[in-house]
């Protein structure tokens, strides 16, 4: 698993994760080292791309996306009109799948949270709290999750 980062809370969160190689997008050629850890002999190294910021990062996406890759993606918040370029995407024959989860059906839902479930049961998945709040602080809360200074989840309590 490859992932960027900004910054070093990231990287240590990708690394606790298991991540096999993290390239922080602000200071490295994401390009040139995605090509050097597969040992591509061209650009095009990456089979499966999972975009939380889909917009911003398609420029890159295109560059390294193999013939018939596949983007998953379910947020492109900073660029939420993103421009495609339609003959490079065929040519690819690239696959682009929106997640929506609230278009999931209620099977679909019912095994992700049983696999989410046994993941944290069992330790291999993982979460990071960026900041717990009460819920008289239900503004604070959404106000820090939608400021993008966050690194992981923002929890409401109810008790």
């Amino acid at each position: 698993m490859f992932t960027t980062i900004s910054n070093d809370k990231q990287a240590a969160i990708a690394e606790a994760a298991g991540a096999d190689l993290i390239i922080d997008r602000t200071k490295e050629d994401q390009v040139a080292r995605l090509q050097e850890a597969t040992g591509a002999s061209s650009e095009r190294s990456v089979d499966r791309v999972i975009d939380v910021a889909f917009g911003v990062n398609l420029g890159t996406t295109m560059k390294v996306l193999k013939e018939n890759g596949v983007i998953a993606t379910y947020s492109s918040d900073a660029k939420p009109e993103p421009t495609l370029s339609f003959f490079p995407l065929l040519r690819l024959a690239a696959t682009i799948r929106f997640i929506f989860v609230y278009n999931m059906s209620a099977e679909a839902h019912r095994q992700a949270v049983e696999a989410t479930n046994i993941g944290l049961q069992e330790g291999w998945l993982q979460t990071t709290i960026a900041a717990r709040f009460p819920l008289d602080q239900i503004v604070e809360a959404h106000e820090l999750s939608e400021s993008g200074k966050s690194t992981g989840k923002v929890v409401i309590l109810l008790d």
